[in-house]
């Protein structure tokens, strides 16, 4: 038990600043909290117009396209709800049957590491990439509702304990008497949004990287760890040394390296150059393999030009395009997991409303909707929980 306050006690210590970000949030909510509307104790609304008027214009000025656009949503919004939930399934199955599996299902807290991964989205960034995306998402949902001429009460923003969202609300009782493929194209108009996001922050991405590259050469590869007792390790490369030869011969990178390495025997000798020194090696056997031991390779690149605006440049430009990974991620991600077949997110919605409009009787098309809700809560919860909860029995019982 001690070990776990340790390892408590650390993670608080390494995460000071995203806890301090998060506890202000709380702070600044619950000393306003007479301005939010609270809903199940730990969802506070602040509800304004902001947005409503942009809406409605450009909804009367470009009518068709928002209409088709919604439209298009509501087979991607079907599939990729089918698409998900076997992703769900799948995932959990191999959570349960490899025992250093990793989940590829984590909430994300931008400052705070993603569970089972050495990824953080970053604090500042991660949260302006989520605003860009919650914002893209909502304004979706209320433009295509007015292209309907479905009235939007509110725009606002929600706070699920320290975690920011944003919401607009139509006016259910209107919203409902519409035929199910409006009430289909305004809830898969979020997510599909989103995915036109991604594929549009991917496409810059292309633009960005190349530009990035061109401010810099390369130096060789960096060495992430070594494997004990290996070859490697026993000559003297450490962690973080950047290899740029191999047999008298200097390597730009590690696809380079990899083309004269491929033809060592094992048993035989290389010489390896790094920044520092140079290394004779003797290679180990492993089956046909000649192993050296060494992991986590990085490709590294250093500045041509070491001028201030050089840098200035190059620093500009590392964080557009890490802006616009995030963007592509955390788009790619919120869109997806928006259309689980869960209560009141889209694909919940969704799914009640074809229930609804297939199933003759109301009550059995309520309760079989139910049950589709807990399976997939329940789905989603062991996906996202069943990693920490086997780490915390190892760490009380072992």
């Amino acid at each position: 038990m001690s070990s776990l306050l340790e390892s408590i006690f650390k993670y608080f210590i390494e995460y000071k600043y995203a806890f301090i970000f998060y506890l202000i949030i709380l702070l600044l909510v619950y000393f306003n909290r007479k301005k939010f509307e609270i809903h199940a104790k730990i969802i506070a609304l602040y509800k304004t117009k902001v947005g409503l008027k942009l809406m409605d214009r450009l909804a009367r000025k470009y009518n068709g396209f928002f209409q088709i656009f919604g439209y298009c949503g509501i087979g991607f919004g079907f599939a990729a709800m089918a698409v998900i939930v076997i992703m769900l399934a799948i995932n959990l199955f191999t959570l349960m049957t490899e025992p250093d599996a990793i989940s590829g299902v984590s909430p994300v807290i931008p400052g705070i590491k993603i569970p089972g991964s050495t990824i953080a989205v970053p604090l500042v960034i991660g949260w302006i990439s989520l605003f860009i995306i919650i914002l893209v998402h909502e304004f979706s949902h209320g433009v295509v509702a007015r292209a309907h001429n479905v009235k939007i009460k509110s725009s606002g923003i929600l706070f699920f304990g320290p975690i920011m969202g944003a919401f607009v609300e139509p006016d259910e009782k209107e919203f409902q008497k519409r035929e199910p493929s409006v009430q289909y194209s305004v809830f898969a108009a979020g997510s599909f949004s989103n995915m036109i996001l991604a594929v549009f922050a991917s496409i810059l991405l292309l633009g960005v990287l190349p530009l990035k590259d061109s401010f810099t050469e390369p130096v060789g590869f960096s060495v992430g760890s070594l494997v004990k007792d290996f070859p490697a390790q026993k000559a003297g490369i450490k962690a973080g040394d950047i290899i740029n030869g191999i047999n008298g011969k200097g390597i730009k990178n590690h696809e380079e390296f990899q083309k004269e390495y491929q033809y060592t025997r094992p048993g035989e000798e290389v010489t390896i150059k790094t920044e520092s020194a140079s290394y004779k090696i003797k290679t180990a056997e492993k089956g046909e393999n000649a192993m050296m031991g060494i992991a986590g390779l990085k490709d590294e690149r250093v500045l041509k030009n070491r001028s201030l605006a050089s840098r200035i440049a190059f620093e500009i430009t590392g964080l557009i395009e890490e802006f616009l990974r995030w963007i592509y991620v955390l788009s790619l991600g919120i869109g997806i997991i928006n259309l689980l077949p869960l209560g009141p997110i889209d694909g919940g919605r969704m799914m009640k409303t074809a229930l609804e409009h297939t199933v003759a009787d109301k009550k059995n098309a309520l309760a079989v909707f139910g049950r589709i809700t807990l399976f997939c809560l329940a789905l989603l919860l062991l996906n996202i929980f069943y990693p920490g909860l086997k780490y915390l029995a190892g760490k009380i019982f072992f």
